[in-house]
């Protein structure tokens, strides 16, 4: 408030003495036409007056550019210069970006507060300071090689213009990334560059640990001996791996973009793998064994794994997991079948043992032993003729 009643008591001042000079003007130049007129031999008249008063304005004109007009020119561009700078000042000081002004030498004339919070500077402590203060050795290089195009070309080296991303240092001696948005501009006859910088060390760690995962995870589809394909919301084949490729004879480049339930559901299965593809794309983990078609047309069973691709919160896509449960069925299968001896009639008891491993015992036995069946015994007709002819009965 201070400074800004203080500026405006100086325009008063300065307005106060620029109209006392114009009054003076004028009654000197009003004196000196007065005393020329009869020195010149002309007498008072209408003609006279006229002339009086063009010579008054001739002598007052040069005069009063000099001592008013100049002056109030002057006050006026240092006001609206004042002004321009507060503004700047306040927009500069007030952003969240770093700014700094730098000159064709690389000179720093201007850096705001967010550079010297940045850069780990006391407030004020730049002076002239020379950017390469706070430049690594490779980004020291780079910008005096544009600085070396600048002077031979007396244009900026497209390299520096526009968005650029290099290292800075702090004054601890650290080094960040950093993007910086380059303009050049004049004043007056100086050529100076602003450069807007930013501290992206936020946005690089972020990268690169996205980078880290998305490594990961195709290293974890890549070799996965589990077949497995990822599909868009619109159930097309963005990728898979190699175990589904084996399983299903299709190169990953001849599917890519088709939908993957018309490559792998065979005709009498595809509502079925419609629904699964649909439940994962509501974000609904499904899980079904059925079977699946492959390229030469040829059966498969397998179990499958439906996820949800998650990106955000948001369902972007899903993921197929197949695994062949062929030889698991034929195992299944083969542990369904009771040995039986063609000569004795036993039958051999694996329950509960390694597979061929089991004792052998009579079929009525085992029958009562592994169900509720209730066993009665008596003969058949055939063994009781047998039976009564050896008891002579």
């Amino acid at each position: 408030m201070a400074a800004h009643a203080g500026a405006q008591l100086a325009v008063v001042r300065s307005t106060l003495k620029i109209v006392l000079r114009t009054i003076l003007v004028m009654l000197a130049a009003e004196w000196l036409g007065s005393m020329a007129m009869p020195a010149l031999g002309i007498s008072y008249g209408g003609f006279n007056e006229i002339f009086e008063a063009l010579l008054s304005i001739a002598i007052a004109l040069p005069i009063l550019y000099s001592t008013t007009l100049r002056p109030v020119t002057e006050l006026a561009a240092k006001h609206a210069a004042a002004s321009a700078e507060a503004r700047f000042q306040a927009i500069a000081q007030a952003a969240g970006d770093a700014i700094v002004i730098l000159d064709v030498d690389w000179k720093v004339h201007f850096a705001n507060r967010a550079t010297e919070k940045m850069l780990g500077i006391p407030a004020g402590g730049w002076g002239n300071t020379p950017l390469e203060t706070i430049l690594p050795e490779d980004t020291r290089q780079f910008l005096q090689a544009a600085r070396k195009e600048y002077r031979e070309t007396g244009k900026p080296a497209p390299s520096m213009m526009g968005t650029i991303e290099l290292g800075l240092l702090r004054s601890d001696g650290s080094r960040f990334p950093a993007e910086a948005r380059v303009s050049e501009f004049r004043n007056g006859k100086q050529t100076l560059f602003v450069a807007m910088l930013r501290d992206i060390s936020a946005r690089k760690h972020a990268e690169l640990e996205i980078q880290e995962r998305t490594a990961r995870l195709n290293a974890l589809l890549a070799n996965n001996p589990l077949a497995i394909v990822v599909i868009d919301k619109s159930r097309r084949v963005q990728m898979c791996n190699s175990a589904f490729e084996d399983l299903f004879q299709y190169k990953s480049a001849e599917i890519a973009g088709l939908e993957v339930d018309t490559l792998v559901a065979p005709e009498e299965l595809k509502a079925e793998a419609s629904g699964m593809t649909e439940s994962n794309l509501q974000g609904k983990v499904s899980h079904l064994i059925t079977r699946r078609r492959r390229k030469d047309g040829s059966l498969v069973d397998v179990e499958i794994h439906g996820v949800p691709l998650l990106i955000g919160h948001r369902v972007k896509g899903g993921y197929g997991i197949y695994q062949d449960i062929s030889d698991r069925k034929k195992l299944q299968l083969y542990e369904q079948l009771l040995p039986v001896c063609c000569m004795c009639g036993k039958i051999r008891d694996d329950q509960g043992m390694a597979p061929g491993q089991g004792p052998w015992d009579r079929l009525d036995r085992f029958i009562s032993k592994h169900s509720d069946a209730k066993l009665t015994h008596t003969f058949c007709p055939e063994c009781l003729a047998q039976y009564r002819k050896e008891q002579g009965i």
